[in-house]
């Protein structure tokens, strides 16, 4: 009697184990913010960024701008924004390897990026230096500026 009792309490703690086990995670616990850091010799007044192919402002006359960030496209190895400085408009292009890290079911996957190369329509940036080509998760008081950008004054 005793064993068919202890039995039923390990019967029932298995399949309670089971049941907690086997539910499927439908909430994203983890939101990594994954950005290229796009930096400057000293700080921009008056700073607009649009990406190119997404419609999006990314900034929106930001003042005091030394470096800024933006979020390369994770369906596609070219990612273009319009920066417009000074009322001049340029284009910039960062040509990029995509890496898929599956993190959940519910999260899907993070994509980070490694910069191949980068180039402007050098209507005021000169030049363009890649100073970290792995784009990686951004974190708060540890920013990476990945692009640098040489810019003529007019």
């Amino acid at each position: 009697m005793k064993e068919l009792k202890e039995f039923k309490v390990i019967l029932v703690l298995l399949v309670a184990a089971l049941a907690v086990s086997c539910t499927v995670d439908t909430v994203c616990h983890t939101t990594k913010k994954i950005q290229a850091g796009i930096g400057v010799d000293e700080p921009w007044d008056t700073l607009t960024v649009r990406g190119i192919g997404s419609d999006s402002l990314i900034y929106d006359h930001a003042k005091n701008v030394k470096t800024f960030y933006v979020t390369l496209r994770a369906d596609t190895n070219i990612t273009q924004f319009e920066i417009e400085w000074k009322h001049q408009l340029d284009t910039l292009s960062i040509r990029h390897i995509r890496d898929f890290q599956y993190v959940s079911i519910a999260c899907g996957c993070n994509v980070y990026h490694v910069i191949d190369s980068v180039w402007s329509t050098q209507h005021f940036i000169k030049e363009t230096i890649i100073e970290d080509s792995d784009v990686q998760e951004t974190v708060s008081g540890n920013e990476v500026t990945n692009i640098k950008l040489v810019v003529s004054e007019k």
